[in-house]
């Protein structure tokens, strides 16, 4: 989507939390809700759902989108049952009937949201329409395929069993105990589903169950359209590598624009764009439009600190709550110390247009970058004049070395598990994407377990993915030998001198770097690819240091991992309030198990 669908996007207050409203230069007498899935889903869905919202939305139908409360954005909001998630979609159902003095409702989801929006559709007289992408038809079936597919996921990911959190849980994102009890008893073919309208089952070929719910639909006298979800673990299971099938978004697209008959002008274009504050225990929370098309959360303190703003930065394709939450956890965390914070979406990522001009892929691009200066300048135009201290993981740990070494602006880069510090132009990105975080020694520990040995001969192991990653870290590993040989002429030479020049210019500011790296994550080959394998090179630049977090995955997924990386940012933070060094600990240091742990949020 470019800046142009981003005209008609608009954060909207809700009882609980505030919704993303779309409009187009017209309204009908119909609009939609969208509900999201859950975990890790949710993250992949982020982006295709705006995409779907936005040409909705263009093409007369407004849209609304929501975070259920205890998820994303509304990660502070309790969430005491399955009852609570619905009547968050009803009350966006009627916030965009204020809004854009609409007659109708048509509910849509994707997987557990497509459960959601039928339970709400059952609740309201004023719904016409319900658009149901791969529903969690069974409940019970539902949490029994987390239970046996959320270890294998995290085994993938690099988190042991024992760190698992307690309760219904993926990739360190956990269900409500309350939602998840409620939701074991949900049957849709056998719920509540309303009165007859008009009907989209978008069903996946494995679930027949899905079939079996159109079925159901249309026996009790619904219109019911099909089509075919193919592909729906490629568009969903990796936030990163997720590709929604252009099938899927036609079908929604079209079926939605169908309700668009009766025009008329927007009754709400002349309200204008409110200002929505979300007020919390001890902070308020802000989402925010700026530069054209970048959107965000602004965290307000209640008893705001002399220190500069906090500005997380996406993690590849996770949007601005980030990887389980994490951002809008410690940006709550954080609150509680009196310290502001930005999280926000890059272009073409989560709830952020992509700008005209730039790539698809914009990992490790320069649009990236540019995206951070319009973030600056942003919190610049707002007041905030004390300097900003960037933290980015993985691909935005690189885009925050480049802009810390740029821009005055910034105060310290907090930057966690880069797979990169200099890029090279000859290397594909899509390759260095699906490679992964995975270090060479890691490979060797995995080829030497029994379980691996089972998997393999189950094939459960993408052999060719594993070849492509040992042969890249062998030639990586190869090109580093041969430098001191090839001197001026070797690549990897010019590259450490470009990375010091650079950590040169960052310290002779007396701003800070703080590499925060996970014990098995290829960023500690980055680390001495650039520093030396004791990593002294760190100490030639004042303000730099290094911690290694043990027993975490590239994710930072533990409570454990999650609360050091907090402490590391609170305690820069709190440095530069009263103008102490931030490096007092030395260059480097290794970070053992506990810490402190975030402190709870009050809605």
């Amino acid at each position: 989507m470019t800046q142009d669908s981003m005209a008609g996007m608009q954060p909207i207050a809700l009882r609980n939390g505030f919704g993303l409203m779309h409009r187009g230069a017209t309204a009908r007498g119909v609009g939609m809700v969208l509900c999201s899935p859950w975990g890790i889903h949710e993250i992949a869905a982020r982006k295709v759902l705006f995409q779907m919202a936005a040409r909705l939305a263009d093409a007369g139908v407004p849209v609304i989108r929501f975070d259920y409360p205890g998820t994303a954005d509304a990660i502070g909001i309790g969430a005491e049952r399955m009852a609570t998630w619905v009547d968050a979609a009803t009350d966006a159902a009627d916030a965009l009937k204020l809004r854009c003095g609409i007659e109708s409702i048509v509910f849509g989801g994707i997987g557990l949201g497509a459960t959601v929006a039928l339970l709400a559709a059952a609740a309201k007289e004023d719904c016409c329409g319900l658009a149901l992408l791969a529903p969690v038809v069974s409940g019970r079936r539902y949490l029994r395929e987390i239970a046996l597919g959320a270890p294998v996921v995290e085994e993938g990911l690099g988190i042991r069993a024992d760190q698992r959190p307690t309760g219904v849980s993926i990739g360190g994102i956990v269900m409500p105990e309350g939602v998840a009890e409620d939701l074991g008893a949900v049957n849709l073919l056998t719920a509540p589903i309303g009165r007859p309208v008009r009907a989209l089952v978008v069903a996946r070929p494995s679930q027949p169950q899905e079939v079996e719910l159109g079925d159901r639909l249309e026996a009790a006298g619904w219109t019911v359209g099909r089509a075919t979800f193919d592909g729906f673990e490629a568009a969903l299971d990796n936030p990163t590598l997720a590709v929604m099938p252009d099938s899927v978004v036609e079908a929604v697209v079209q079926w939605g624009s169908s309700f668009a008959t009766d025009s008329r002008p927007a009754s709400f274009l002349a309200e204008g764009v409110r200002r929505v504050i979300v007020q919390r225990g001890g902070h308020c929370e802000e989402p925010v439009l700026f530069a054209n098309g970048l959107f965000g959360v602004r965290t307000h303190p209640d008893d705001r600190a002399a220190t500069p703003t906090v500005v997380f930065l996406n993690s590849g394709y996770d949007h601005h709550a980030g990887w389980a939450y994490q951002w809008a956890r410690m940006a709550a965390s954080l609150a509680a110390d009196g310290i502001a914070s930005l999280r926000f979406d890059t272009s073409n990522v989560g709830d952020s247009v992509s700008r005209s001009g730039a790539p698809e892929q914009v990992m490790y691009s320069v649009t990236q970058q540019e995206d951070v200066r319009a973030a600056l300048d942003f919190l610049e135009a707002e007041g905030e004049s004390r300097g900003v201290i960037l933290v980015g993981r993985c691909s935005t740990a690189f885009t925050g070395f480049h802009c810390a070494a740029a821009d005055p602006r910034i105060r310290d880069a907090i930057l966690i598990n880069p797979q990169r510090i200099i890029w090279d132009d000859e290397e594909d990105v899509e390759i260095a994407i699906r490679i992964g975080p995975r270090p060479l020694a890691d490979y060797r520990r995995r080829a030497i377990s029994g379980r691996t040995f089972k998997r393999l001969l189950a094939g459960d192991i993408d052999v060719i993915g594993a070849a492509r990653g040992v042969g890249g870290h062998l030639l990586r590993s190869l090109a580093v030998r041969a430098a001191p040989l090839l001197g001026p002429l070797s690549k990897a030479n010019r590259f450490r001198h470009a990375c010091h020049r650079m950590m040169s210019n960052v310290s002779s500011r007396g701003a800070g770097l703080h590499f925060v790296c996970t014990s098995y994550d290829t960023s500690l080959e980055q680390m001495a690819y650039y520093f030396g394998p004791d990593h002294k090179g760190l100490a030639r630049h004042p303000g730099a240091q290094l911690s290694i977090i043990a027993d975490a995955d590239h994710n930072v997924t533990p409570q454990a991992a999650h609360d050091h990386v907090l402490d590391i940012v609170l305690r820069t933070a709190l440095s530069r309030a009263d103008s102490r060094s931030a490096t007092s600990e030395g260059p480097v240091s290794t970070l053992p198990s506990g810490g402190r742990r975030a402190e709870p949020v009050r809605a």
